[in-house]
């Protein structure tokens, strides 16, 4: 038999089951189903078979090792003629017909068999046609056929759940179901149930059936199904019968019933289940362990303060505590900002012969770094080493990343080439921690060097990757090379998200090309990306710095119909735009607005709307806003009276110019000269020329 020649070129003709044909003697490979070939072959990597190496002339047959095929083994090693090797090739087709022939049947049988139809097979296919299934192949029918008639068990029992058919069928029908039942079947028709009432009526029916009694996954699977559907009055009587009843109660059984309360965000009941365990007579071994499994839930739903007092209580309580429990407080204290207590419960857990896992000291290590306490951080390296516990991929990113944020990329470098020699390779995560830093140092060219070193490595940048260097480009303004790198992930099926798109905006807008931004915008919107607040924002800003007022007032507008929420600096400057564009009601709702929220609007949003109002030639609203500015404790300046009273002026409305130029003065606000006008040869009484004048008359 013929073995798949993988180096040779001349294997071309693909066989359905035993591999490739050689192109030049046509003898079949290698037969990879039948499992009797064991000698591995020199040059293929193959089990057993025939060496077939042809050129031109010479064809050399190995005979392989099978039981079946001894009789088709040729008597010499080596052919040089071709009648010796047609008698091989004869040999070898007599085999393939009698393989073909086994494998057919024994296809066929399993196949009678899974659908439950033995009988059927053995009638309409008796074995005078020289085939017997072995002793191995009918227990595995016998199998198959269980596995297919407790199936039909279950979506028989499934189907009648569904269809809540259970007063009509409760006798005749899922009782005649009862001697099929196992507690496997029932497993899995509880996993099956979405109503977590119709699994609790069905695992009480199942209890009550003669000869059935349900296993520890029964009734675990049951506590999770109600744990998770918070019918926690159901799953405390479960457990009490089950004590009742003398049946085991394991510890996953304990730390479902427990977590239950904890995926609901009922954590005091979770701590008043520890009472509850008491009452029933648990043994201590299994409260520790709920103690600690509402500890750890307690630490990672950040339920601190409450974390902090269990832990007390388990110490006063005399609970014993495990690894995880004391990781999980050095993690709580640091959350606290309690360095000091974390570092002092690394030091107890120690002392206490509990030994810290890289976990344990990952965590510290991290923590520590981020709030750049570098040193300290290496001093808990050094500590681990100590104890013979040997820092992995996590813990050396977590310094690296430290040492970056503190502006030392170099050591950061000489880590990376300790941790390779300590035979820990860096990986993606690794490179992107360097890239970030070299970016924010403006070391834009050996960040790309890392990228490619990474590549060169076999590593695969992933998104993050791509736009942390996008982000460096865009801030050093090459902006050329960021859109390079845009192009690189597209060839490299990686693909962009919103972030990557913002970025880009972002420095297309800072470098002044703000119609590539707006191009950059409806591609992202065309390939259906989230365009959020922050990429309507950066448009909006970078618009109205060029003065296109009337654009930003869209991209405002577009924000504020999406539902997004302005900060202060928002409504000011989308209250400018709207006013600058002459959309003064929609900029005076949205002053209205930003009060309401509890903003104030400055002095400069006030004198906006009055110029606003003054451009439109609407003096009377700008006079108003004048006065309801005034009214909300911001008092107008030399701007603010010099805009109404010009525009006063312009419009001939000089009486109310001059009385509000007399009001500014007594508010005492210094304005520019009155506006020189056309005067008549005798003025009306009370109306003066000058400021000197104003002033002598108020004196008087």
């Amino acid at each position: 038999m013929a073995g798949t020649n993988m180096i040779y070129p001349n294997f071309q003709q693909p066989h359905p089951t035993r591999g490739t044909t050689c192109g030049h003697c046509e003898m079949a490979g290698t037969n990879l189903i039948y499992p009797n070939f064991q000698q591995p072959h020199p040059t293929r990597g193959t089990p057993g078979g025939t060496s077939l190496s042809c050129s031109s002339a010479l064809c050399l047959c190995v005979p392989y090792s099978h039981r079946f095929h001894r009789q088709y083994t040729p008597t010499t090693k080596t052919c040089n003629n071709s009648s010796r090797h047609d008698t091989f090739t004869k040999s070898h087709n007599n085999f393939s017909r009698y393989h073909r022939f086994v494998s057919a049947n024994t296809s066929l049988y399993l196949l009678f068999c899974h659908v439950g139809a033995v009988d059927i097979y053995q009638r309409k296919y008796p074995t005078k046609n020289g085939f017997n299934p072995s002793k191995s192949l009918r227990a595995k029918a016998s199998a198959n056929a269980l596995v297919v008639q407790q199936e039909d068990t279950v979506n028989k029992i499934c189907k009648a759940i569904e269809e809540d058919q259970w007063e009509c069928l409760q006798d005749n029908f899922l009782n005649s179901m009862a001697q099929d039942l196992n507690p496997d079947a029932v497993v899995k028709v509880l996993n099956l149930q979405t109503d977590a009432q119709n699994a609790l009526r069905f695992f009480q029916w199942a209890d009550k059936q003669e000869g059935y009694d349900h296993n520890t996954d029964a009734y675990f699977t049951m506590i999770d199904i109600l744990g998770r559907a918070k019918m926690f009055t159901e799953l405390q009587s479960l457990l009490q019968k089950m004590q009742t009843q003398g049946r085991e109660i394991t510890r996953s059984m304990l730390h479902s019933f427990v977590m239950s309360y904890g995926r609901s965000g009922r954590f005091k009941e979770s701590l008043e289940a520890f009472n509850l365990m008491k009452e029933m007579g648990y043994e201590p071994g299994l409260i520790d362990t709920a103690y600690n499994s509402v500890l750890v839930s307690l630490v990672k739903n950040k339920k601190l303060d409450m974390a902090e007092n269990l832990f007390a209580q388990m110490i006063n309580n005399g609970v014993s505590c495990n690894n995880l429990t004391y990781t999980s407080m050095i993690q709580c204290f640091f959350l606290k900002e309690k360095m000091e207590d974390a570092m002092k419960l690394l030091d107890d857990m120690i002392q206490n012969n509990y030994a810290p896992d890289v976990v344990t000291y990952t965590i510290v290590i991290s923590a520590l770094c981020k709030r750049k306490m570098i040193e300290q951080a290496y001093g808990v390296l050094q500590k681990m080493r100590e104890n013979g516990c040997e820092p992995n991929i996590y813990t050396y990113n977590a310094l690296i990343q430290g040492l970056c944020a503190v502006r030392r990329p170099e050591e950061a470098l000489e880590l990376v080439t300790l941790m390779e020699q300590g035979g820990v390779p860096p990986n993606i995560y690794t490179y992107t921690i360097l890239t970030h830093g070299l970016c924010k140092l403006r070391r834009l060219d050996r960040a790309k060097e890392m990228f490619n070193e990474a590549l060169a490595r076999g590593l695969k940048p992933n998104r993050v990757t791509y736009n942390t260097l996008l982000n460096g480009y865009c801030r050093g303004s090459r902006l050329i090379e960021a859109m390079d790198i845009l192009k690189e992930m597209h060839q490299n099926d990686c693909t962009p998200d919103h972030v990557t798109y913002t970025t880009l905006i972002q420095g297309l807008v800072q470098g002044n090309q703000l119609p590539d931004a707006l191009r950059m915008h409806d591609e992202m919107e065309n390939k259906g990306y989230d365009v959020n607040f922050d990429t309507l924002n950066i448009l909006a800003r970078g618009l109205a710095r060029v003065g296109n007022h009337k654009d930003a007032s869209i991209f405002y507008r577009r924000m504020k119909d999406r539902g997004f929420a302005y900060s202060a600096s928002d409504y000011y400057l989308a209250i400018h735009c709207l006013s600058t564009a002459g959309e003064m009601e929609e900029a005076q709702a949205l002053l209205y607005e930003m009060i309401n929220k509890g903003y104030s609007p400055n002095l400069t949003t006030y004198n906006t709307m009055i110029k606003g109002f003054c451009r439109q030639g609407r003096l009377d609203d700008a006079d108003a806003m004048l006065n309801f500015m005034i009214e909300n404790g911001i008092g107008p300046d030399t701007g603010s009276y010099n805009i109404l009273i010009k525009e006063f002026h312009n419009q001939g409305r000089t009486q109310d110019a001059d009385q509000l130029y007399a009001t500014a003065l007594e508010r005492g606000v210094v304005l520019n000269p009155k506006p020189v006008i056309q005067e008549p040869d005798e003025l009306p009484e009370g109306l003066v020329r000058s400021q000197e004048e104003l002033v002598r008359g108020c004196d008087a």
